[in-house]
């Protein structure tokens, strides 16, 4: 019997998900919302997979140096959210 996979909670099925949006809209991985925020500063924060940071840090790389409207990096937000562990070794790389 083959096992069901739960697109919404496993990190390969969101970063398939992630890539083909970022393939068809390249260019909304450089939106920030309105507090200043790209989607790397909301997944340094909110995300804890390792594939899913890769996936919106490859695309946008200068990404890393772009601060809000409060002056953070998304490493800041990878460290107030204890994100650093997997935020780091992808941010090192970039």
């Amino acid at each position: 019997m083959a096992k069901d996979v739960d697109i919404c909670t496993d990190p390969s099925s969101i970063t398939n998900i992630i890539d083909e949006y970022l393939r068809i809209h390249p260019s909304s991985v450089t939106v920030q919302d309105n507090e200043g925020m790209l989607p790397l500063h909301i997944a340094a924060r909110d995300i804890e997979e390792e594939l899913i940071l890769a996936s919106l840090l490859a695309p946008y790389q200068a990404g890393t140096a772009i601060r809000d409207s409060e002056g953070r990096l998304p490493i800041h937000h990878a460290i107030a959210s204890s994100n650093i562990a997997v935020f780091k070794p992808k941010y090192l790389e970039a």
